[in-house]
């Protein structure tokens, strides 16, 4: 996100990076944010929303962000 908050205050011209550029980084940065929660749908967990949460609230930080990975990894219990 260091890339987005440095082309609002100087300017994406003044940092030498396109536009699209900016939006491609900008992207990889939300993918690479909710990666824990997009591994936890893929994986059908049962905590898939709680994950979801405690990685939308609390992934900004280095150990909210791990918490919510490793709980993304932990076993699915599978009904039936």
């Amino acid at each position: 996100m260091l890339p987005l908050i440095l082309a609002a205050q100087f300017g994406l011209q003044n940092l030498g990076i396109h536009p699209a550029g900016m939006l491609c980084i900008g992207m990889m940065g939300l993918l690479l944010h909710f990666l824990p929660t997009f591994v936890a749908a893929m994986r059908g967990h049962q905590n898939a929303v709680a994950i979801f949460v405690l990685n939308l609230l609390l992934g900004w930080t280095v150990i909210g962000w791990v918490v919510a990975l490793v709980w993304a990894f932990t076993a699915v219990e599978r009904a039936g």
